[in-house]
């Protein structure tokens, strides 16, 4: 009795019995037996009948034999009804027509009179067993289609791209925002692969990216793109891992997908930022390199090569001062002569210091220069200081370079003017402008037949006031070739020589903007 008392819990139980002391004894007992249910009786088939619209009884217990309705006529009602209805019917006839007509019905619960309770309790329990199996299923199923739908709509509200597919890569699943991504409807993703959605490429990296998360046995998180039909690229972060089955088999696979593009371009600006702010950094040290390295030619060009000449203006203002005192005037204008040439000394040296450090402070301004336009006219300037000296020039059309016009000219007027001093001595001057590749990068050279040098010195060759010949042979301040470096180097180029003594020199240079 005590495991039957909980029984019926919630269940609605409608007794219909013409017999007044039946339903009575029957109705007590079953109060007893069943305490949690709520019992509700009838006299005939039309009270219970209308009952049964009324309450919705979950079983039915009822006898056969009833004036105005009997229970085999409103049996028949309910099941049109509640076709699902349970209903126990209780005859003291057992003839085979009352039974045909109950199967016919679909009731399968029969107890005979006189009623043996223990039998009805028991046919009774096992009916309100299924009774509550089938509600618990019924509020289950509720249960999880709400979870269903909350989830549904959790994801279907989701901003990011979801998604599930079979171990086969097929599409079981996609939300809207994932749908969206592939600029198609979810309709037209589900049951297809990768490769019949994407191009190529783009689909054997998923699939790839797919079966990397299956290997795992994790989730794992990649970086994959799209490329949308305006050939713009969106960048998304995506995890993707595997999903199991109740024995813990993998039987699919998920992705999660953010749209990371605007973080992406913003980390690309942070790089460009960060890249030009070091490119910066690199120029001024650059500069202050630069500014050190004229410091330091400024103080050795004070202490040698600005000493010689003042001490020669020193020395002749002497001798003339000594030959005023004791009236020797035939030599006066011999060192008038000297001092005049030892100022002109001076004041080149001057002057070259002076656009070495103006050079450092110049900021170049680039555009499109034909090199070789720009040596033809600088070479016809030249050509004009060396008479009817016999020059032959060598120069390539069209060699077009980025570059401060400026800047190029003065470089060029300084190398073509070191070529045709240096082969001064020659019979016949030849000097070509020219570029070749090596590697890939761009080399234009100036080449001269004239005295070259020895390349143990080369080192030398650019530093502010360092010759390689003697300035009785070649006249110059020393301060060219140091010039036409740091121009070169505020093109981020490079510059170098290769020579033979005696037979001529080429200088390279490479302009890295």
């Amino acid at each position: 009795m005590g495991q039957s008392a909980n029984y019926g819990k919630g269940i609605k139980i409608l007794y219909v019995e013409d017999d007044p002391l039946s339903r009575d004894l029957l109705s007590t007992m079953l109060a007893i037996r069943f305490p949690e249910s709520e019992l509700l009786t009838a006299e005939n088939g039309e009270e219970g009948f209308k009952l049964c619209m009324e309450q919705n009884p979950d079983l039915v217990l009822t006898d056969i034999h009833m004036p105005r309705l009997d229970g085999i006529g409103m049996a028949e009602k309910i099941k049109v009804l509640h076709p699902g209805a349970v209903i126990i019917i209780i005859s003291a006839h057992s003839d085979t027509r009352h039974l045909i007509r109950a199967i016919e019905l679909g009731i399968n619960r029969y107890i005979l009179k006189p009623v043996d309770k223990m039998k009805l309790f028991a046919t009774m329990e096992n009916a309100i067993a299924g009774i509550t199996m089938e509600r618990e299923l019924k509020e289950h199923q509720k249960q999880l289609r709400e979870s269903r739908e909350l989830l549904n709509s959790i994801i279907e509200s989701n901003c990011d791209g979801v998604y599930i597919k079979d171990l086969e890569g097929r599409y079981l699943m996609v939300n809207t925002a994932a749908a969206l991504m592939t600029g198609k409807y979810a309709e037209e993703i589900v049951g297809r692969d990768d490769s019949a959605i994407f191009p190529p490429e783009t689909a054997e990296i998923f699939r790839r990216n797919d079966l990397l998360a299956i290997k795992s046995g994790n989730p794992i998180n990649f970086v994959e793109t799209l490329v949308d039909r305006n050939g713009e690229t969106a960048f998304f972060l995506t995890t993707k891992g595997p999903l199991h089955d109740d024995q813990g088999n993998i039987n699919s696979t998920f992705g999660v997908s953010r749209n990371v593009t605007d973080q992406k371009r913003y980390e690309k600006q942070i790089e460009t930022h960060n890249a030009e702010l070091e490119q910066r950094v690199k120029e001024r040290t650059w500069n202050l390199e630069q500014s050190n390295r004229e410091m330091e030619a400024f103080c050795h060009a004070i202490s040698h090569e600005l000493r010689a000449p003042i001490a020669r203006l020193e020395g002749f203002h002497q001798a003339v001062s000594e030959c005023i005192e004791t009236r020797d005037y035939l030599d006066i204008p011999y060192y008038m002569e000297r001092l005049g040439y030892s100022t002109q000394q001076l004041k080149a040296a001057v002057d070259a210091l002076l656009m070495m450090y103006r050079l450092t402070k110049t900021e170049i301004s680039l555009e499109a220069v034909n090199l070789a336009y720009l040596s033809q006219q600088v070479m016809i300037d030249l050509m004009e200081e060396y008479g009817s000296r016999t020059i032959h020039f060598d120069n390539r059309p069209e060699t077009i370079v980025q570059g401060d016009r400026k800047l190029l000219t003065l470089c060029m007027h300084n190398l073509l003017g070191n070529a045709l001093k240096y082969s001064s001595k020659k019979p016949e001057s030849v000097i070509s402008v020219g570029q070749e590749k090596r590697g890939g990068e761009n080399i234009y050279f100036v080449r001269d037949n004239g005295a070259g040098f020895d390349m143990a010195y080369a080192s030398n060759l650019f530093k502010p006031f360092s010759r390689l010949h003697h300035p009785t042979e070649f006249e110059g301040t020393g301060i060219g070739l140091a010039t036409v470096q740091r121009i070169i180097e505020k093109h981020q180029g490079k510059i170098w020589a290769e020579s033979r003594l005696n037979e001529g020199t080429t200088i390279f240079f490479t302009l890295g903007v």
